[in-house]
């Protein structure tokens, strides 16, 4: 039945580092972008702006748990059934508040 045959397949990937970028002014440094999955997580610090990888894993300093922001980027069945679902957050570090206050 040629209405069932697989004719193609796309695949896609996305460097978070290069997606994060343009996202903070200029003169923005200490925050901390925590991006996870059911599989993985991942931090980026931002440093005058530029985001940067800071490791594999939930990296924030948890003190500043209460100032979490975040918003769920992609979620099961945008793409696909098996679409993961990826979370930014952000938390603010000791620097950002030594900059601000």
């Amino acid at each position: 039945d040629d209405n069932l045959k697989l004719v193609g397949f796309i695949v896609s990937s996305i460097v978070w580092r290069e997606a994060l970028e343009n996202v903070f002014a200029g003169d923005v440094s200490g925050v901390d972008c925590v991006l996870r999955t059911e599989q993985q997580t991942y931090t980026y610090g931002v440093n005058e702006g530029v985001p940067y990888v800071r490791g594999q894993g939930d990296l924030h300093d948890p003190s500043y748990n209460r100032y979490r922001h975040h918003i769920d980027i992609v979620t099961k069945g945008d793409f696909s059934n098996t679409s993961a679902t990826y979370i930014l957050e952000v938390y603010p570090t000791d620097e950002f508040f030594a900059t601000h206050s």
